[in-house]
């Protein structure tokens, strides 16, 4: 019996940003360019609202048998309740009848949530109170797909009443995860390690299309997958369709339900949602192997252009020289530092993945130069306000 929980990452890339250095000082009017929302209307209507609507036919087709469970974030129902008010009501359906579910994550998609302990338990919050407001939904496990796996966002888990959490297996930024003992003082939730390698399986054979037809690329991804299948159960399995170059999503899409067609049909395949693993034995072995890490090592904090970054990030976190939150949550998501990973080096892997910038370093410059341009902005706004202080008490 092969027991599968499939989950998406569901998250629309943010846009590129046109800032360059005699930028900085302006005001922030130039950082929202009009193409912005066109951009958000555009991915909205071209690629996440059909990927749902197909997710919603695979799911009829399978008689009730296929189950998925999306990671959302705020920004992003926010984004469909705008643009596209419909795919809200068929995520709804699909819930009320219990074919996907939802994960607790914040509602930010910023690497901020997991560094910071407070702000993870307000994102969280934030990030439920929406879902129970669009759909009366409250997730029950969490789902920590970063570097940041620490006792202390797991002992933030278990404050919010979760029982348990999702993680990424292995090496994941240098840092190998570590499961708290007893001795914290505090039950830890029960963990439930993503396979990374059948992850980078399906996601790497959604991309590597070449010069075969869907029916062959779907076939061959089909049985590479069952392959690598292991005895152990249940298997975890994450991907994210709109990181997939918008060249490849159609085609993407094609062989990701040829592919979801073959393992329905298996007559010994069952799917669960999360809500159902707990119910499950499963033993989280620390010794996975290091290819394992493939689809997450390097993404996100890897390289210097990546940590340099985030730690400027961090820098203007507390900043208020932004009148518009809206803008802060584009700009502090962490797509914008897996757009500065070294594979986009890789012409291969550059035609495969989405990335709106020409190279590693021009999504470094750029995202520096945004960071900058606030920084500078609060500093002139701080001394006017401290001048101005002056001048009033003498």
């Amino acid at each position: 019996m092969k027991t599968i929980c499939f989950c998406a990452n569901i998250h629309i890339p943010p846009p590129k940003f046109y800032c360059r250095f005699f930028h900085i000082r302006q005001n922030h009017a130039n950082l929202s360019c009009p193409e912005i929302e066109t951009y958000y209307k555009q991915v909205c209507s071209s690629r996440l609202v059909p990927w749902l609507k197909l997710l919603n036919k695979l799911i009829s087709e399978s008689d009730g048998k296929l189950k998925l469970t999306l990671s959302i974030s705020g920004s992003t129902l926010m984004k469909l309740k705008e643009y596209n008010p419909d795919a809200l009501v068929l995520m709804g359906k699909l819930l009320a009848n219990r074919q996907i579910d939802f994960f607790a994550v914040p509602y930010s998609h910023s690497l901020l949530s997991y560094a910071n302990s407070e702000y993870f338990r307000t994102e969280t919050e934030k990030h439920q109170l929406l879902l129970k407001d669009m759909f009366g939904s409250q997730p029950e496990v969490y789902l920590l797909p970063t570097a940041f796996n620490s006792k202390q966002l797991l002992k933030s888990i278990t404050e919010i009443n979760r029982s348990a959490a999702i993680v990424y297996h292995g090496k994941f930024s240098d840092n190998q995860f570590q499961i708290p003992s007893e001795e914290c003082g505090w039950q830890t939730p029960k963990l439930f390690p993503i396979n990374c390698q059948l992850s980078y399986i399906l996601q790497n054979g959604l991309c590597g299309i070449g010069k075969k037809s869907v029916e062959s690329s779907a076939s061959a991804l089909y049985s590479k997958f069952m392959k690598h299948f292991p005895s152990s159960d249940p298997e975890i399995v994450i991907y994210n369709p709109l990181n997939i170059s918008p060249d490849f999503q159609l085609i993407a899409d094609s062989i990701f339900a040829a592919f979801l067609k073959k393992l329905v049909k298996k007559t010994d395949t069952t799917f669960l949602l999360p809500s159902q693993l707990p119910k499950h034995t499963f033993v989280f072995d620390t010794s996975m192997p290091k290819k394992d890490a493939k689809p997450v090592a390097g993404l996100y904090l890897k390289n210097k252009l990546q940590k340099e970054a985030f730690r400027f990030l961090q820098k203007v976190e507390d900043c208020t020289g932004l009148d518009s939150p809206e803008l802060w949550e584009v700009i502090n998501d962490m797509e914008y530092l897996r757009y500065m990973s070294l594979k986009f080096v890789k012409p291969s892997f550059v035609k495969r993945y989405f990335n709106p910038y020409s190279s590693p370093y021009m999504a470094y410059l750029s995202y520096m130069n945004i960071l900058e341009n606030i920084w500078m902005n609060q500093q002139d706004k701080t001394a006017f306000s401290r001048k101005s202080n002056v001048s009033v008490n003498t």
